[in-house]
């Protein structure tokens, strides 16, 4: 028998449209079949589905696709991609109804070999409410069909929908619970794909592990960004395209050939906004400039964006926050004056040059096509008509929510409905993948099964408005390689109409401006990303792309101007002390004392330190001047410089000392000898040919490189403090050459005016070159570790070094150059008084001796200050014994000469009391001399009177 359809049959109908006196109709599994009478109502067959399938009796499939369209939201505003998603659901029954293929090849002529019908009524607004979804899925499916007089209601045999991915959820798990398929244009959560919890789920666009993964690359490869805050609702939505994100971020550390790295801060946000503070807290905390936001309701995107506005970190040019959205971001602005803000308001400041990413409504761009899709094309076209049709327009208003007011359809009955988001592309491919499937399965048997018809909507394959729709056999989504990518850049526009005091408004207009395809993956043409670029991204504060953290100041720590002009003074000083010195030398050449130091080691003392001195000019060069080539050009110079200098300086004090040494040797041997100026330089040679050996060596093998050296980090692991030095690591064994030759050069000077420390010269000129040497070893020994210690500060390091070279190069000026300038100017000023100066031996004062001399002839003095040619040059060498025996033999002298001097004291006073006693006996004998000489004389006298009495007597 064949089938008849009946007058009344249209594109777009109601399914009682089918019901009257001559039609039964009857269930065949989960589709509904109406079974025609004749003119008197009798069959000749009793109706059933297997007569329906057998073509016994005249009958027609319907099969019941429930659309799930968020026509409000939670505030009853209408949704306007809510609206494009059910004109493209309703689009895709009329096709499958009239077999209409301008679309979808599959479709052409499909009414003809397709014995199943789609009724266009059932539409449910599900407000975004996963609970009052649920209600319905339940309530539709918790029953089989019933006759409920006159009409036949019929149970669902799918549904099309939900939109947002935690609505989708509970729906689609009530369904596969019914047993009953799901297929969704527009939920992406991951979670979807749990066969556990939903068997029967499908839908004609991929989760978002493609669309985190896209839009990864779009970051990474298209605007180079290194950080992005992801703030993320705790639903099944936000979780998982958080959770996809972490798993492509780890696959791009994990790839070694991935060159682009990215952080992401995750920051979960409440459902009811209460904790917007704290997330904008972690936000400006962060200091991420770039903003993802997964957010379901429009309600929590102007809560976020006021409060961020309020924060500084939306809508404020000089902030650069770049905010973007996921695809659930399509109910929040619509396009062509839908949505007015007063021009300068918070919410019109936060959303200007946002974006969000979505799959593309339409197939892959390209440069030829630029963009347009011929099916899209026809999609748009097929909606204009029906908006246009007056008839279609009176039959949608009793299907579709109106407007209280007006009684018309939002969006749908003016001029505003462009299609500017993909609900409609995707919905539409959703629609006609359910009705293939089912015409596939059911055509001939009119008669399905939920599992049946969700196999047979894995096995679907065609080619679609966003590219070929098929579909993973295990999960039901969408394969990623099918599907585009868009990215939609949200500019303002003025709008046509004004704020109720007359300020002017404002509105925003959806601009494609990225766009992502599988087959332009791995080209040149995307940067090997797959996103070609079709129009410049407006950011906030313009075209121009903004830095992913805030610009980090110039880390470099140079050397300051101030410290650079310090040392050029220093190194200017020591020049013009030196050229002093060595001027001095020139007008003194045939004096006394410069002959004595032989000029010509003067004027190598004088070689060695300019070269030294010179090392100030290259360390005060740093790379705020110079590349990095150039300082290290700076730095072998140093080392040059330093190394010659100090070999030439050391070798020619060794060379003085080692001479004084061999002269006194040779005296105490009772020689004499005479060394020459060509035998003293053999030591000065052989060191400063070492030197340029080693210097040379290391410039060609291990050159010094400079090198900049990282101190501090800040939170994003960039460098806040820098500092450039000289790398010795590399030539570390040439520098410890130099300094055993250098130093070892220093010692064996000091050893050597050590050795001569017992010789008293004219001049104590080995004292001080023993001074000097020991200086400069005490300098580096305490300047060395100081500049170690402070290489992290330039300024410190600069100011160190300078300071070193200019102490060591004055010391040595000071004690080579100034005791021989002293005395002669001492001889000079005592020539004009006729007076030769005092002749200090070395180590000892002058009076030690106490010896002066007295005046002299001018002959003399003029003598005394010219050489001769038999004189020889040379300093005379006055004792070799050393200051502290010669001290001590002082303190002797001294000793017995007081000793001397009591002693004869004591002799006189002992010989005045014997002069006394002398004198004393003298007295006393002379009085006992004379005493006796009385006596003898009385005694004479009495002998003379005896006699006379004699003779008188004998005369008598």
């Amino acid at each position: 028998m064949t089938l008849q359809a009946p007058d009344s049959y249209l594109p777009y109908f109601n399914f009682r449209d089918w019901q009257d006196e001559n039609t039964e109709v009857i269930s065949c599994g989960d589709l509904s079949v109406v079974v025609w009478t004749d003119d008197t109502g009798d069959l000749n067959t009793t109706p059933s589905c297997e007569a329906a399938a057998n073509n016994e009796i005249p009958a027609l499939g319907f099969c019941h696709l429930e659309a799930l369209v968020p026509f409000t939201d939670a505030r009853n505003i209408p949704v306007l991609h809510a609206y494009e998603g059910a004109m493209g659901i309703f689009l895709a029954l009329q096709h499958l109804n009239t077999g209409n293929g301008s679309i979808v090849d599959q479709v052409d002529g499909l009414n003809e070999t397709c014995r199943i019908r789609f009724p266009t009524e059932h539409f449910f607004d599900t407000q975004y409410n996963p609970r009052r979804t649920f209600s319905y899925v339940d309530q539709r499916t918790s029953q089989r069909s019933s006759r409920i007089a006159p009409f036949f209601q019929p149970r669902p045999t799918g549904f099309v929908g939900a939109f947002a991915s935690t609505v989708t959820a509970l729906s689609a798990y009530i369904s596969s619970l019914r047993g009953l398929p799901q297929v969704s244009g527009q939920s992406t959560s991951s979670e979807l794909d749990n066969k556990l919890d939903f068997p029967l789920f499908a839908r004609s666009i991929p989760n978002e592990e493609f669309a985190a993964r896209n839009l990864l690359l779009w970051w990474t490869k298209e605007l180079q960004l290194t950080h992005v805050a992801v703030i993320h609702t705790s639903d099944m939505h936000g979780l998982a395209y958080a959770r996809s994100l972490r798993t492509f971020v780890r696959q791009m550390e994990e790839d070694v050939s991935q060159q682009n790295r990215i952080e992401i801060l995750y920051i979960s946000i409440d459902e009811d906004g209460k904790n917007i503070p704290e997330v904008l807290a972690a936000l400006k905390t962060s200091q991420f400039r770039y903003v993802f936001g997964v957010l379901q309701s429009r309600n929590l995107h102007d809560l976020l964006m006021e409060a961020a506005f309020a924060e500084g970190l939306a809508g404020h040019m000089n902030q650069e926050y770049n905010w973007f959205f996921s695809d659930t971001f399509r109910s929040v602005l619509v396009n062509h004056d839908q949505r007015i803000f007063p021009k300068g308001s918070p919410l019109h400041l936060a959303y200007r040059g946002v974006g969000f990413i979505e799959p593309a409504s339409f197939g892959t761009y390209t440069e030829t096509s630029a963009g347009r899709n011929e099916k899209f094309e026809r999609l748009k076209d097929s909606i204009r008509e029906i908006r246009q049709s007056q008839d279609q327009i009176e039959y949608l208003r009793t299907i579709l929510p109106v407007d209280n007011e007006t009684g018309t359809i939002p969006y749908l009955e003016s001029s505003q409905m462009e299609l500017v988001y993909n609900a409609a592309s995707f919905l539409y491919e959703a629609t006609i993948m359910m009705g293939l499937a089912v015409c596939r399965e059911a055509s001939a048997k009119l008669s399905i099964q939920g599992k049946d018809f969700y196999r047979s909507i894995l096995e679907t394959v065609f080619e679609g408005i966003t590219g070929q729709v098929i579909l993973n056999q295990t999960t039901g989504s969408r394969l990623s390689t099918a599907t585009s990518y868009s990215i939609l850049n949200f500019v303002d526009v003025k709008s046509n109409k004004t704020g109720e005091n007359g300020e002017e408004m404002m509105t925003f207009q959806s601009v494609l401006t990225h766009h992502y395809s599988f087959d332009n993956y791995g080209k040149t043409t995307s940067n090997g990303s797959g996103w070609v670029t079709f129009k410049n991204f407006t950011f906030n504060h313009g075209t121009g792309l903004p830095q992913s953290i805030p610009s980090a100041p110039d880390p470099l720590v140079y050397i300051s101007n101030g410290m650079q002009a310090f040392a050029y003074v220093l190194y200017s000083i020591l020049i013009l002390l030196t050229l002093g010195c060595v001027s001095w030398t020139w007008c003194c050449r045939k004096t006394r004392v410069v002959m004595a130091s032989q000029p010509f080691f003067l004027n190598l003392i004088c070689v060695g330190i300019v070269l030294v001195a010179s090392t100030i000019v290259p360390m005060v060069i740093d790379h705020q001047s110079y590349s990095l080539s150039g300082n290290s050009v700076s730095c072998n110079a140093t080392i040059w410089l330093a190394a010659l200098g100090l070999g030439i300086v050391f070798s020619a004090l060794f060379a003085k000392t080692h001479r004084i040494n061999r002269i006194m040797n040779s005296a105490n041997k009772f020689r004499r000898i005479k060394v020459t100026v060509r035998e003293t330089m053999i030591s000065v040679i052989v060191v400063v040919c070492a030197n340029l050996i080693v210097l040379s060596v290391m410039t060609a093998l291990e050159p010094i490189e400079y090198e900049i050296e990282d101190l501090s980090f800040d939170s994003f692991n960039r460098p806040t403090t820098s500092v450039g030095h000289c790398n010795f690591s590399n030539s570390s064994s040439f520098l410890i050459a130099l300094v055993v030759i250098n130093f070892g050069t220093l010692l064996v000077a000091l050893y050597q005016a050590w050795h001569a420390r017992s010789l008293s010269t004219e001049f104590a000129e080995s004292r001080y070159i023993a001074y000097a040497l020991a200086g400069s070893l005490i300098a580096a020994f305490i300047g060395c570790p100081v500049l170690i210690l402070a290489k992290e500060n330039p300024n410190a390091t600069a100011f160190v070094a300078c300071a070193l070279v200019f102490l060591v190069c004055s010391m040595i000026l000071y004690m080579i150059f100034v005791p021989k300038m002293k005395y002669q100017r001492d001889l000079l000023g005592e020539k004009d008084r006729g007076v030769l100066p005092t002749i200090k031996v070395s180590g000892l004062p002058n009076e030690a001796f106490g010896l002066t001399l007295g005046d002299v002839s001018s002959e003399a003095l003029k003598d005394s200050d010219q050489l001769t040619e038999e004189g020889g040059s040379g300093e005379k060498i006055l004792t070799s014994k050393s200051p502290e025996e010669l001290v001590k033999e002082m303190k002797l002298l001294k000793c017995m000469l007081l000793t001397s001097r009591k002693t004869v004291e004591d002799q006189a006073v002992q010989i005045t009391e014997f002069k006394s006693l002398l004198e004393a006996n003298n007295i006393a004998l002379q009085d006992a001399l004379d005493a006796q000489r009385s006596e003898e004389r009385a005694v004479n006298n009495e002998d003379e009177s005896s006699n006379i009495k004699t003779d008188e007597s004998d005369e008598s």
